[in-house]
């Protein structure tokens, strides 16, 4: 783990604050993950113990999970790079010199994605595209500073506000429509594990099943996340129990025993 800077453009930058907080967290610790040369082993494991041991050893499953889709929704937002070379997997943090300036880096250790023998994992960047001139200042030496670029947009990822057909239809059928952005990564990633068709009837299903309230309705990139169109129909609704003792309202029943006591209380003294 190495040290690093973080500039307050950083927080004001509208690719960051578009992040969910825990992945911009993530984003950061990334930072002192890797190696002076951008580059870190990917592997969620390591990460994970890396950054989050506490959380590891609380709840391992959770804790794992978000970092896995962490790193997914990092490298779909084109701010880190997933590659594999000489068979090995890493993670390249992209446009590393925009992000660090580090005085005096020690030698790489690890192939960068523009390696001859490197192949990408996911094609969200392009890792060869040049630095834009004049990104970076120099940095405090013996460690780096903070300078967000926004990334390239490439053909995989939607400019703002503006995502493929598929998902619009998606989003137009699920029955809850909250966290577009998070629900598009988990759709993308979905469709690699089912046929688009199978996904769409899934949700259709989900939305018309009449034993499906709305309060309950899970978030479409959960539902996506947990494969929700392998699901069976909800199980039928259990009808509300009503006390028939509530029929007539508590106060009433005291007025009406206080009442009957009065009219005794009256008799007697006549």
């Amino acid at each position: 783990m190495r040290i690093r800077a973080i500039k307050p453009e950083f927080w004001r930058s509208t690719d960051i604050s578009d992040l969910e907080i825990q992945d911009r967290l993530l984003f950061i610790g990334l930072w002192s993950y890797v190696d002076d040369n951008g580059v870190g082993v990917f592997d969620v494991a390591i990460i994970t113990a890396e950054l989050f041991a506490h959380d590891l050893s609380r709840e391992p499953i959770e804790t794992l999970s978000r970092v896995s889709t962490g790193c997914e929704r990092l490298s779909s937002e084109g701010l880190i790079t997933l590659y594999k070379a000489e068979n090995r997997d890493y993670l390249f943090i992209t446009n590393w010199e925009a992000h660090q300036r580090v005085n005096n880096p020690n030698k790489p250790r690890f192939p960068r994605p523009d390696a001859e023998n490197a192949t990408l994992l996911r094609s969200d960047v392009d890792p060869k595209e040049n630095l834009p001139p004049g990104t970076g200042e120099q940095g405090n030496r013996g460690t780096g500073e903070s300078i967000v670029q926004p990334p390239a947009v490439e053909p995989d990822t939607p400019p703002r506000n503006n995502y493929p057909k598929d998902f619009e239809t998606f989003w137009s059928v699920y029955p809850r429509r909250e966290s577009k952005k998070d629900a598009h990564t988990a759709f993308k990633a979905a469709k690699k594990r089912a046929p688009l068709e199978q996904i769409m009837q899934g949700a259709e299903r989900y939305r018309n099943d009449p034993n499906r309230e709305q309060q309950f309705t899970k978030l479409p990139a959960t539902w996506l996340r947990a494969d929700g169109w392998e699901d069976d129909p909800l199980p039928p609704r259990q009808p509300n129990r009503q006390q028939t003792t509530q029929s007539t309202p508590t106060a009433a029943l005291w007025a009406a025993g206080y009442a009957q006591l009065d009219r005794k209380a009256q008799e007697g003294g006549t």
